[in-house]
Parts: structure tokens; C-alpha cells; sequence
């Protein structure tokens, strides 16, 4: 049967080795911020464990000697590393610079180069001997006093970095709190094995249980780590994100109590604290608070009350619900965001586009108003000349008519623009409405075939009309405004084709629509100027040496009535190799409110 001394020393030796495994397990996680420090404190750990079982092993004083060197090269690095734990994990790393971790280990390495010189002076431990201490054989000696200044040291640097948890433990919830709470306790044990060795108050064998202190400070650790998944990026993540969100972060729990709240909400909340009920915490937010009370995710614009210096900030707010498993709510998030930028960008789009609409219709009212009234002086020109080329007023010269025919030509053209120029302002407007009455398609055809027949001839152009079997004798449709559509799109063939026909075609198109399509030999349109001819005042030649007069509203208004009719225009086109507009009208004509 072992002795007691046996399982004592068999259990110095496993605690060792687990200590190691843990260390080496903790390095493998060695990106995660904490986990290179607290590797490097279990894996010195572990080492001091054996080294000090190996020393206990051994009876010779040499070999205890050589043992006591290894481990006690290890002592003074443990704090140091402890030290720099807990700089790492409170999230102090800016604090780690070479020139400072080297200072720390001023004091370390001069007790190591003590350590190793320890039978030669008496700073450390003088007079090293053997001692008997049934069922083991001791190493003992005097006490130097390098060791107090080494012990009192190393006690600072381990308080140091266990105080820096301490906030953590106390300002963490849940999980976090838990990883917190046990990374404190673990220093507790080697510090309270320690003074009990130093004070002289363990049982024979006086045995120094500091090294199995900090192996047993690795269960610590290890439930931190297995049970609060101390290494998983989850907590990190956590104060990183939430910290440094621009957004106010508000988490309550489920009984309504707060939990946590980042830099960005304590701002705004500068009386909130953790604990405090929402009802006191957000008692100048009623809006906040019945948001809170609403299950689900919630999404608010709020303006908050009291806002300083004359300025309306406004806020989004939004709830969601934490849940902790299926159908178990465990608390509420809340997250305020400031839009005061994007409400005063948006109340300044309004207001250009409130401006631009005021502004089109006073456009269009001007043109309105312009147009009737040019249209008086330009009739009595017209009739003027008209009498004068008939010699009403007396028999004129050949020179005399040429004048009054341009007369009558010009005035006819300011005519055709005023009348374009006031039907785009009444488009425009939404005044102009559509006069639908049944109606005989060949007499619209006649019309159109007797206007521009002649300038067809003028050209030598091939000018063909043609109505297709199928498409009833009458339609229910506004003749004016049909016949204006078809006239601008035939009238557009001609002027822009010099060689070749321009043909019209009108027939049903299937289903309850019927079609008209004008196709031209002419000149062609490029695929940019497809996508603009029907911009107000746009012309595919706009150089001042063009010849083919217009004033770009032909087409724009042709666009527009047949969108009014509930109609579709489309051009198919190819530079040098003419032209096709087809446009398909609703054979039942739309609502009376168009």
C-alpha cells in the first residue's frame, strides 16, 4: 500500500503534467487577446511543479541544488507573465511596450543570476543543507534578504494584474461575469499556499505548496475556459462591437432592470447605472419606454425632448428581443441611432422638390398664359397677309406675294410653336383632357395624307398610307389628339429622310389595342439619341447649321399623349438605314379622369 508521502508526491507530479497540457492547449489559442500570457502562465506553472517534485525526489544535496536552480529560475517569471494576463485581457496592450516589459524583468533576472549562484552568497538563501522531515528529505535553508524584496515583488506584480479583473467582474454580466469571476479566484490559491509555507504554520513534512498553487489555479482556468468558453472570440467581440458602436446601446433584462450600456448611450444617460430599473432609467423617454414594453422588434423616429441649443435632434430607435432559447425571453435590446443628418437631408429634398414642383408650375403657367396670348397677334398676321395676297386691299406685285407668302409661312410656323409650347404646358399641368368620341380612322388618314402630301412631293419621297383588314371603320378615341400624333410622327419621316418612302400603317395589333406605325428610309438614329428624343427641346442636330428645323417638342408631346391615352410608343432604329415608330392605343378609351 503507497504512504502518504507517495500519493503526495504522485499528486505533485500529475498536477504538473496537467498544468502543461493545459498551457500547451491555451497556446494553440494563442491569437485570442489573453491566451499567449495565460499560456505562458500555466506552461512556468507546470514546469515549477515538477522541477519541485523532482527536487523532493531527490536525497542528495547536490541534485536538490541542481532541481531547486530549474524552478526557482521559473519563480520570478510567473508573476510577470500573470501581470501581463491581466493587462491583456482588461484590454491594455497599449500599456506592453518592449522598454517596459524589459524594466519588469530587471528584478526577475537578478534573482534568477542569484538562483544559479545561490552557494557562493548569501542574498538569497544561505546556507542550503538537508533536512529531515519523515517519510522526506528536505532542502532547507536560511532566508536572505533579496528573497523579501523578490517575494514582495512578485506579490505586487500578481495583485496588480488581478485587480485589473476585478472591474470586469463587477461591471460584466452573465457568461462574461462567470469568465471574470473565476480568472480573480485563481491567483488566490498559490498567494494563500504561499503564506502559509512563509508564516511556518503547515504540518510536518513542511512541504511548499506555492508551485501546486498556481497548478490548482489551472482548474480555475479551465472552467473558465470549458465551461464560460473563456478563448471563444464571443466576449471579445462583444466589447469590442458594442463599445465602439457610434450607436446607443442600451440591454435590459427580462425583469426590465439594466444590464449594460456603451460609452455612446452613457452620454445621453449620464444618471443610468447598472440595476436600475428602464422605468427610472429612461424616465425622460415615456416614448423609449413604451417601446420597450412592445414584444418584438420595434422601429421608431423620435425627437428627444430638451434638445440642446435651439437643435431638433432626431433619433431612430429599435428593440429586439434577446432569447435566451425557443420561446424564453431573457431580456431586451435597445439601440438609438442619431439621423439628424439624414431627417435634415430629407426635409431639404422636400423642400427642392416642393420649390421645383412650384417652380414647373409656374412654368407652365406662364407658357399657358403666353401662348393664348401670341396666339391673337399671330392670327390677325396671318389673316392680314392672306387678305393682302388675295388683293383685297388692291392689286399687289409678284414681289408683293412672294413677301406675303413667307409672311403667312412664318406666321404659320410660330403658330405650330405656340401651339406645341401650350400643349406641353397643359401636359405638364395636368389640365389637358382627352375628348373621346367614336370616330372614322380613314378620315384621321385623309387629313394627315392632304397636310403633308405635299411636302412628300416637295422632297420626290414615296409618301404611302394604308389601313390593315381587321381594325373596325370607328374608334372610340380623341381625333384631335390622334391625329396630332400621327401628323408630328409622318411629318418627323419626311423632314428627316431625302431619298426613299416614308409609309404609314394602321391595323389591329392583337388583343383589345390597335397600332400605328410610320416607317422612313432616312437618315437613322443612334442608340443615345433613342434614349433622349423625347427630352423636351432635345434634337439629335443641335448645330447651329442644321437644316431641319423644329424645336425639339414634337416627339415630347407625342410621348406624353399617347402615356395619357394608356398607350405605348417604341422606336426601332439604325443610323443610315431609316426608321420605325409604333404606337399601340387601348382600343377602349381610358378613364374619364384623364
Amino acid at each position: 500500500m503507497l504512504s502518504l508521502s507517495t500519493w503526495m508526491l504522485l499528486l505533485l507530479g500529475l498536477t504538473g503534467l496537467a498544468t502543461l497540457t493545459l498551457g500547451g492547449y491555451v497556446w494553440l489559442q494563442r491569437r485570442v487577446p489573453g491566451a499567449g500570457p495565460m499560456a505562458l502562465v500555466l506552461v512556468l506553472s507546470g514546469i515549477w511543479s515538477l522541477s519541485y517534485t523532482a527536487q523532493l525526489l531527490n536525497a542528495d544535496l547536490g541534485a536538490k541544488i541542481l532541481a531547486f536552480k530549474v524552478y526557482f529560475t521559473i519563480v520570478p517569471l510567473v508573476p510577470v507573465a500573470w501581470a501581463l494576463l491581466g493587462i491583456e485581457l482588461r484590454q491594455r496592450a497599449h500599456w506592453v511596450t518592449g522598454r517596459r516589459v524589459a524594466a519588469l524583468l530587471i528584478l526577475p533576472a537578478i534573482t534568477i543570476a542569484m538562483t544559479w549562484t545561490v552557494e557562493s552568497q548569501p542574498w538569497l538563501f544561505p546556507n542550503m543543507r538537508l533536512a529531515a522531515s519523515p517519510p522526506l528529505v528536505l532542502l532547507d535553508s536560511d532566508i536572505g534578504p533579496w528573497f523579501w524584496v523578490h517575494t514582495a515583488y512578485s506579490y505586487g506584480l500578481i495583485l496588480f494584474g488581478t485587480a485589473l479583473l476585478v472591474p470586469r467582474m463587477l461591471t460584466e454580466r452573465g457568461l462574461y461575469r462567470w469568465q471574470s469571476a473565476l480568472l480573480t479566484l485563481a491567483p488566490l490559491v498559490p498567494l494563500g499556499a504561499n503564506m502559509v509555507y512563509l508564516l511556518g504554520i503547515a504540518p510536518p513534512p513542511r512541504l511548499d505548496f506555492t508551485p501546486q498553487g498556481f497548478s490548482a489555479s489551472a482548474l480555475f482556468i479551465a472552467w473558465a475556459i470549458f465551461r464560460y468558453r473563456l478563448l471563444n472570440l464571443t466576449p471579445i467581440a462583444h466589447r469590442v462591437v458594442i463599445e465602439g458602436l457610434g450607436d446607443e446601446v442600451l440591454i435590459f433584462n427580462d425583469a426590465d432592470e439594466l444590464l449594460e450600456l456603451n460609452p455612446a448611450a452613457r452620454s445621453r444617460f449620464a444618471a443610468a447605472v447598472v440595476g436600475m430599473p428602464a422605468a427610472i432609467a429612461l424616465k425622460d423617454w415615456p416614448d423609449l419606454l413604451r417601446l420597450l414594453d412592445a414584444p418584438g422588434a420595434q422601429r421608431v423616429d423620435l425627437e428627444p425632448r430638451g434638445a440642446g441649443g435651439g437643435e431638433t435632434d432626431w433619433l431612430e430607435a429599435r428593440t429586439h428581443d434577446l432569447n435566451a432559447g425557443p420561446d424564453q425571453r431573457a431580456g431586451r435590446l435597445l439601440v438609438l441611432r442619431d439621423i439628424t443628418p439624414r431627417k435634415r437631408a430629407e426635409a431639404a429634398i422636400a423642400l427642392a422638390r416642393d420649390r421645383a414642383v412650384e417652380a414647373s408650375e409656374l412654368k407652365s403657367q406662364i407658357l399657358a398664359k403666353v401662348s393664348h396670348e401670341l396666339r391673337t397677334p399671330i392670327g390677325a398676321l396671318m389673316g392680314y397677309a392672306e387678305l393682302l395676297q388675295a388683293g383685297t386691299y388692291g392689286p399687289i406685285t409678284d414681289q408683293q406675294r412672294a413677301a406675303a407668302d413667307r409672311m403667312i409661312q412664318n406666321s404659320a410656323a410660330l403658330g405650330r410653336l405656340v401651339g406645341e409650347l401650350l400643349d406641353q404646358a397643359q401636359l405638364e399641368s395636368g389640365r389637358l383632357r382627352l375628348q373621346p368620341r367614336p370616330t372614322a380612322v380613314a378620315g384621321i388618314i385623309d387629313a394627315v395624307q392632304d397636310a403633308l402630301s405635299p411636302l412628300a412631293r416637295a422632297k420626290a419621297l414615296t409618301l404611302s398610307f394604308a389601313i390593315e383588314p381587321g381594325l373596325p371603320t370607328h374608334l372610340e378615341i380623341d381625333p384631335d389628339r390622334v391625329q396630332q400624333i400621327l401628323m408630328n410622327l409622318t411629318h418627323n419621316a419626311i423632314k428627316f429622310t431625302d431619298h426613299g418612302e416614308v409609309a404609314v400603317r394602321v391595323g389591329p395589333n392583337g388583343g383589345p389595342r390597335w397600332r400605328m406605325a410610320v416607317t422612313d428610309t432616312g437618315c437613322g438614329l443612334t442608340p443615345e439619341a433613342q434614349s433622349r428624343i423625347y427630352d423636351p427641346f432635345w434634337q439629335a442636330d443641335s448645330t447651329l447649321t442644321r437644316v431641319h428645323g423644329g424645336y425639339g417638342l414634337g416627339l415630347t408631346i407625342v410621348r406624353q399623349l399617347v402615356d395619357l391615352m394608356g398607350g405605348q410608343i417604341e422606336v426601332a432604329s439604325t443610323p443610315g438605314s431609316g426608321t420605325t415608330f409604333k404606337v399601340d392605343l387601348p382600343l377602349t378609351p381610358p378613364d374619364p379622369q384623364f
